[in-house]
């Protein structure tokens, strides 16, 4: 078996003394479509804020390509590769779609802060790149003819959409989507699992939380099930559909 990209060790968050995670421990393999499911107060978004930085874990350990990283900022462990969506859609409104999708190239560029300041030749090499790998993913999400639209106009799922191409513009390993497909309807839900594929066949390795089990079950390569901060399963699609913990938990007899 490869050497997987993500490893989670034992990982624990209390918050004022409320159980968040408790001793959780999984791995994602490189190249794979990961998905997150649980219902509602699980610990699928406290995991996600582990994993980037945004709060730190009272035990436990994150490792990146065999690197720990739990110990990282969150500007850090953005730079080493984990970049992510947010439930609540978080676009610039008033910038437009190519703005909003260069912005997630800060991290790749090269040029300091005086070279930005004067707009030297390095801060125009960076900018045309940054447009550049913009439009692309722009072509990837079938967007290109919204470019130089101010995003906060888009219908809510093309907004969505923006909010993927700008976390990949930074060049991620590990892409983290935080309920994706929430207020999409059915023929958005199909249209964002084929660029899931897409992304995946880039390189770019994939973990998701979601609700809609449907798309879970036909997107996901294997699945982490939790349930009221702990962890109770992990496996392919088939095996966790069948286990009776997750569906006393979570699926229910309907999706058997």
């Amino acid at each position: 078996m490869a050497e997987p990209l993500l490893e989670i060790r034992n990982l624990s968050k209390r918050f004022e003394g409320v159980v968040a995670l408790e001793d959780i421990g999984f791995i994602v393999q490189k190249g794979h479509i990961s998905a997150v499911i649980g219902p509602n107060g699980a610990g699928k978004t406290t995991l996600f804020n582990l994993l980037t930085g945004m709060v730190k874990p009272d035990q436990g350990e994150v490792l990146l390509e065999g690197r720990r990283i739990d110990r990282l900022p969150a500007h850090a462990i953005a730079r080493a590769g984990i970049t992510r969506t947010f439930q609540n859609i978080e676009i610039f409104q008033n910038m437009t779609v190519v703005e909003n999708v260069m912005a997630g190239r800060h991290l790749r560029t090269t040029s300091g802060w005086l070279t930005s300041f004067f707009s030297l030749p390095g801060r125009l090499r960076d900018n045309r790149q940054a447009f550049h790998r913009a439009m692309e993913l722009l072509e990837t999400f079938e967007l290109t003819d919204r470019a130089f639209q101010p995003a906060g106009i888009l219908p809510y799922g093309l907004q969505r959409m923006v909010e993927i191409a700008r976390a990949l513009a930074a060049e991620p390993k590990l892409l983290l989507l935080d309920e994706p497909m929430a207020g999409l309807n059915a023929g958005e839900s199909r249209k964002l699992a084929a660029f899931m594929q897409e992304i995946r066949h880039t390189g770019v390795t994939i973990l998701f939380i979601e609700h809609d089990m449907e798309m879970v079950m036909e997107t996901a390569d294997d699945i982490v099930v939790l349930d009221q901060g702990k962890m109770l399963a992990q496996g392919p699609p088939a095996a966790v559909q069948r286990d009776p913990r997750v569906i006393a938990a979570y699926l229910g007899e309907e999706v058997i």
